[in-house]
């Protein structure tokens, strides 16, 4: 019996489909280690890895947007399709964010992500990749869509979603690629690891995209990872509510959707975005295990596992960043720019602790 196919979306930050995948695997044998019998366990036992990168497509353009002494619109000019209503929104956003983060080395590697996808023609460019490895891995898939799964991590929650909204909404177009139904394509399970795709929508709104659960979604199951103490989950988060219309009652009551929010911390530095870091959480693992893997644990093994947890958990890291993170409660982050100010105060809460930045 072939192993499902599991698509992993990388975020912000210079990342490969080499070093995603390594992260993604190790948090996963982290995870795999707590449970009896799994120990020493691998995610690819149970299904087939298929990591995208798009940071290449960033780095082409990274070079000459860096060159400070360039106009910015003339930066901007460099990337193929810019112009237009378009070029006017990325050079108001750009000189907006070069206001404030400018001696900002993350700037360079980290936030640009963040402008060239949500206010550049990059971002077609960043879609249509995921997209085509979507439609492959479908046509591929022994037993069809429903053993394609999609877990996204940070930006790539916003890639995620934006992908599968052009393609599963006949309305849109991504590239040359034929758009998806959501009865004969329908997607495994979709896994949101902080969600950033509110609070960068563009072209559609999330709570009326087909990237939902059950009935006109175009998937069958669909959950969403947010830390209480990962500010980049903040801003515009995403919070559906059952009599909203977005999904079916019933879909509902089955759980088709779930909002996952981890509060506790097993990372030293208090890296609570890191995709390992979430990871780690049974809250998380447990719904990989589930619907991605098929691996359908014991109460006793549960529990087991619930305690190794429990027992690596950091109280006093928690509540000094709980604490970090009060002034941010008083700003207005409810944009792009406020999601780059939660971030960098959890990136000095890190570096404080002597640990490293990485998302």
């Amino acid at each position: 019996m072939s192993h499902p196919k599991l698509i992993i979306v990388h975020g912000m930050g210079q990342q490969s489909e080499d070093s995603f995948k390594d992260e993604f695997i190790k948090g996963c044998k982290w995870a795999f280690d707590l449970y009896p019998g799994f120990s020493g366990k691998s995610p690819e036992d149970y299904a087939e890895i298929v990591p995208v990168c798009y940071n290449d497509i960033f780095d082409q353009h990274r070079q000459r947007m860096a060159n400070n002494a360039l106009p910015v619109v003339d930066r901007l000019k460099s990337i193929p399709g810019m112009g237009g209503d378009t070029l006017l929104e990325a050079v108001k956003e750009l000189t907006n964010l070069e206001s404030q983060f400018s001696n900002d080395k993350f700037f360079e590697t980290h936030w640009l992500d963040v402008l060239f996808y949500r206010f550049t023609t990059l971002g077609e460019v960043v879609r249509i990749r995921l997209g085509k490895k979507i439609a492959h891995e479908i046509g591929v898939a022994n037993g069809g869509s429903k053993n394609v799964h999609i877990l996204a991590h940070s930006l790539g929650t916003a890639v995620t979603h934006d992908c599968l909204a052009k393609l599963y909404k006949p309305e849109y177009k991504l590239g040359d690629l034929n758009n998806l139904s959501n009865k004969m394509h329908k997607l495994g399970s979709v896994h949101m690891v902080a969600n950033t795709s509110r609070v960068l929508q563009s072209f559609i709104n999330v709570d009326q995209s087909p990237v939902k659960p059950g009935d006109g979604g175009c998937t069958f199951f669909y959950r969403e990872y947010r830390h209480l103490l990962d500010p980049i989950t903040w801003p515009k988060s995403f919070n559906p509510t059952n009599n909203q219309g977005w999904i079916t009652n019933k879909d509902w009551r089955s759980k088709r959707y779930q909002l996952v929010h981890p509060t506790s911390i097993t990372n030293q530095h208090g890296n609570t975005h890191s995709i390992q870091h979430y990871l780690a959480n049974p809250a998380v693992h447990l719904e990989l295990f589930e619907k991605v893997f098929k691996i359908k644990l014991t109460a006793a093994q549960k529990k087991v596992g619930d305690d190794a947890f429990v027992s690596l958990t950091l109280k006093k890291v928690a509540d000094d960043l709980q604490n970090s993170l009060e002034n941010l409660k008083t700003l207005n982050i409810e944009n792009v720019t406020g999601l780059i100010k939660a971030a960098n105060t959890l990136k000095d809460f890190i570096e404080q602790l002597g640990g490293e930045y990485r998302v």
